[in-house]
């Protein structure tokens, strides 16, 4: 049998009791007594345990700060390195911790402070660097264009519960909007006064949690050749770009972009909505002009009125949809759900075409002199009066492929002098 000399295994030799058995004391009067692991932890008092009562105190038990409780027998309650959420910073129950939220990984000392009512980064302050706007009194303004006037430039805007009754005007600001409980109980009421929310002459600003309605937008002239039109009634945007979260415009008017108008400006909408607006001209949902980049993902478009492009319109506009939803919205001509005009492209992925009527053509889609990719859509149940409930095209192409387009009355697609129409 092989022997192993006990100082290569120094932990063996630690656990082994310092002592030989005695089975009769009676010749062994200097027998030293054998130390006893009460707990069964696997230490004995003499190899450091401090409470040989409590199987979970020993030493190499991890520490618990924050609790009083030597858990290691360090002689230290708090000397352990605990990073329960695994931020990378220890709880500052803990010697040298300064995390104040250990249950939490978005709370830390490098993490950015919000609109939250929370000390999102541990430095005892709460909600810092903001403007708060409370319609009660209870912050620093109780308008939101009086917070917006008293911003500096990247500024953060967090905005109580309520209903406040004006119009706000973003002019060559770039702020965040943020609502502190989200667009179901935080909305703008233009009450008529021009568009609800406004933004020009800025490279971008961010609006979340807000219910945008009461629009009637602004007389606007966007050619510079004296032809004018009332656009933009929830949200009017030109020389601009702004992002969107959870944030619904509803019941404003306009000629075009009765919800939104979007010129020379770009626009990103995530899990918002632009519901039951009402147009006369172009675009009774949204309404894109000269755009750069506009991305609409998770959004709901539906219900809206307007004359050409109901739902939405495009002129010399590049715009990707992807699990949207485009319903119901009614054209008094062309384009129930989009009118896609003269240079512009619809992109559209993994969405849903219902419902939506054109008294003229494309109850789902017109296309004239533009042009459209359907990847993996449901186009279903659009009517129009004369040709292409679906999808109509004129002197465009639009490729459609893995798509459900059926059950549209007249037809499903009809193309007219098209460069192309596919359907893979």
């Amino acid at each position: 049998m092989r022997r192993f000399a006990l100082w290569l295994f120094p932990t063996l030799a630690l656990m082994m009791p310092a002592c030989d058995s005695c089975p009769d004391p009676e010749p062994c009067d200097e027998c030293p007594e054998c130390p006893v692991d009460e707990d069964g932890d696997g230490y004995t008092e003499e190899q450091g345990d401090c409470d040989d009562s409590d199987a979970e105190i020993h030493p190499r038990r991890d520490e618990i700060c924050g609790d009083e409780i030597d858990w290691d027998c360090s002689g230290d309650p708090d000397d352990g390195t605990t990073d329960a959420d695994g931020d990378g910073y220890v709880d500052e129950a803990c010697t040298d911790g300064d995390d104040c939220d250990d249950s939490n990984a978005e709370m830390n000392p490098d993490a950015e402070d919000g609109c939250d009512g929370i000390d999102n980064n541990c430095d005892g302050s709460v909600d810092e660097d903001t403007i708060l706007v409370d319609a009660g009194g209870g912050g620093d303004h109780t308008s939101i264009q009086e917070a917006v006037d008293a911003a500096g430039l990247n500024d953060v805007i967090c905005i109580g519960a309520g209903t406040y009754q004006e119009t706000v005007v973003l002019e060559a600001r770039n702020l965040t909007l943020v609502s502190l409980e989200g667009s179901g109980s935080t909305v703008i009421d233009g009450n008529g006064g021009g568009p609800t929310l406004s933004h020009t002459l800025g490279d971008g600003s961010t609006v979340i949690g807000l219910t945008i309605t009461g629009g009637s937008g602004v007389v606007f002239d966007p050619d510079n050749d004296g032809d004018t039109n009332a656009c933009g009634g929830g949200v009017f945007i030109d020389a601009s770009h702004v992002e969107m979260l959870d944030v619904i415009v509803t019941g404003n008017e306009a000629e075009d972009g009765a919800g939104i108008y979007l010129n020379n400006g770009g626009l990103l909408m995530h899990q918002s909505a632009v519901v039951e607006n009402i147009g006369s001209r172009y675009g009774g949902g949204i309404r894109l002009r000269e755009t750069d980049v506009v991305e609409l993902t998770e959004t709901e478009i539906r219900g809206n009125v307007g004359r050409t492009g109901a739902g939405m319109a495009l002129y010399i506009a590049e715009v990707t949809l992807v699990d949207c939803l485009i319903a119901d919205n009614n054209s008094d001509n062309n384009g129930g759900g989009f009118y896609v005009g003269t240079d512009s492209s619809l992109e559209l992925s993994s969405c849903t075409i219902t419902g939506n009527s054109a008294q003229g053509r494309g109850g789902g889609i017109r296309l004239y002199g533009g042009q459209a990719f359907l990847g993996g859509c449901e186009v279903t149940g659009n009517t129009a009066a004369e040709y292409g409930g679906g999808v109509a095209c004129k002197s465009s192409n639009v490729s459609i492929s893995g798509s459900n387009v059926t059950s549209n009355d007249p037809d499903n697609i009809y193309c007219d002098e098209c460069d192309g129409c596919t359907d893979s």
